[in-house]
C-alpha cells in the first residue's frame, strides 16, 4: 500500500472507528479500548464485551440490558459472551493452527469441547455481579487464565520466531524478549501511538523500513497485515536486522550493537544517536560508541541519556527478559 492509499485507508478506518466508539459510548456510557496489554472484544450486537488482560492473566466479561430485563435472560447472554471470548479469533489471520486467541489458556474441566465449554460458561455466569442503574442493567464476571498463560503464548509463537531468527541471524532470546516486552504475546496488541501486533510495529516508521526490505518495494503495512502473527514477526525481525546491520552496523562490539538495537527498536535509531551526540546523525554517534571500552558503560550511558524515559525503561526490561529466554 503506497502512502496515498495508506492515508485514505487510515481516514476510512478512523471514521469507522469513531462511529463505533460513539455507538458504544451511547450504549455503555464508556468505551473500552484495546492496548498492548489488553484485548477488548465487543459482541456483534455491542451488548457484550470481553476484556483480556494478558499481563495480569484475567478475563472480564460484561453484558448490558434494559432495567426490566430478567436476570436469567442476562445470565444466558453472559454465558454466550464467555464462550465467545474463549473461542474468538477476532480479525487476526494466520493464528497458529487456526486456533482461538485464548487457545489452551483457560482451564476448562473436561477440555475445550463444545459441551465442556457450555458447562464451564454456565458455571462462570452463575457467579456474576449485577449492577442496576437508572438506564441499564449490567452483569459481569471475571475469571483467570491458567497460571502459565504467558509461557503458553510464548510457546505458541516460538516456531515462527525461530524461523525468522534463523533467516536474519538474530538471537532467539532477543526476539522473544522483544515480543514479551512489546505485547505480552498478544497478537491483537495496539498502542495509542498506532503500533500493531506482536512486535508493535508502526506502519509509517519501522514498519515501512521493514516492508521495503522484505518485499523489495516501498509500502506501508496495514494494521490487518500486522495483526497476522507470522507477517508481524517477519517484519519485526527484519527491522531488528536493519537496526543491527545497517543503522548500527558500524558498532563493532556485539553487546554495544545489541543495546543500541534494542533501544532503536523502541525509539528509532536517530534518538539513540542523540543520546551520544545530541543530534540524530548516526556516524558521529557510532564513533563515540566504539570509543567505549566496556559495554557496561554504553548500557549505563543509554539508561542515563536516552531522550525518552520510556525507552530507558524498555531497554532495561528487554535486557532483563533476555535472561529468561536464553
Amino acid at each position: 500500500m503506497n502512502e496515498e492509499e495508506f492515508k485514505n485507508y487510515r481516514e476510512r478506518e478512523k471514521e469507522q472507528y469513531e462511529k463505533f466508539r460513539s455507538d458504544i459510548k451511547t450504549l455503555w456510557g464508556e468505551f473500552l479500548e484495546s492496548s498492548r496489554k489488553c484485548w477488548v472484544h465487543y459482541g456483534e450486537d455491542m451488548q457484550s464485551v470481553g476484556v483480556v488482560d494478558f499481563e495480569r492473566g484475567v478475563v472480564r466479561v460484561e453484558v448490558i440490558g434494559k432495567e426490566e430485563d430478567a436476570l436469567n435472560s442476562l445470565s444466558a447472554r453472559l454465558s454466550n459472551a464467555v464462550k465467545s471470548i474463549i473461542t474468538s479469533t477476532q480479525s487476526a489471520e494466520g493464528l497458529p493452527e487456526n486456533k482461538p486467541i485464548l487457545h489452551a489458556q483457560v482451564s476448562i474441566p473436561g477440555g475445550e469441547g463444545d459441551s465442556a465449554l457450555e458447562e464451564f460458561a454456565g458455571q462462570i455466569a452463575e457467579k456474576a455481579n449485577v449492577e442496576a442503574g437508572p438506564e441499564r442493567k449490567k452483569i459481569s464476571v471475571e475469571f483467570p487464565l491458567v497460571s502459565d498463560h504467558l509461557r503458553r503464548r510464548a510457546k505458541r509463537y516460538y516456531s515462527i520466531i525461530h524461523k525468522y531468527c534463523e533467516k536474519y541471524d538474530l538471537s532467539i532470546s532477543h526476539v522473544m524478549a522483544t515480543v514479551h516486552a512489546e505485547s505480552f504475546f498478544n497478537p491483537l496488541a495496539r498502542s495509542s501511538g498506532n503500533a500493531y501486533g506482536l512486535m508493535q510495529l508502526v506502519p509509517e516508521t519501522g514498519g515501512r523500513d521493514a516492508f521495503r526490505f522484505v518485499y523489495g518495494r516501498d509500502g506501508l503495512p496495514t494494521p490487518d497485515l500486522l495483526y497476522n502473527p507470522e507477517k508481524n514477526i517477519e517484519l519485526g525481525c527484519a527491522y531488528i536486522y536493519l537496526l543491527k546491520s545497517r543503522h548500527f552496523g558500524g558498532v563493532t562490539n556485539e553487546l554495544n550493537n545489541l543495546y543500541c538495537s534494542i533501544a532503536g527498536f523502541n525509539t528509532g535509531p536517530g534518538n539513540v544517536a542523540a543520546a551520544f551526540t545530541g543530534k540524530k546523525e548516526l556516524s558521529g554517534a557510532v564513533k563515540i560508541i566504539n570509543g567505549f571500552k566496556n559495554p557496561d558503560n554504553v548500557y549505563a550511558h543509554l539508561l542515563d541519556r536516552l531522550p525518552f524515559y520510556e525507552t530507558r525503561v524498555y531497554l532495561r526490561n528487554v535486557v532483563n527478559l533476555m535472561r529468561i529466554y536464553r
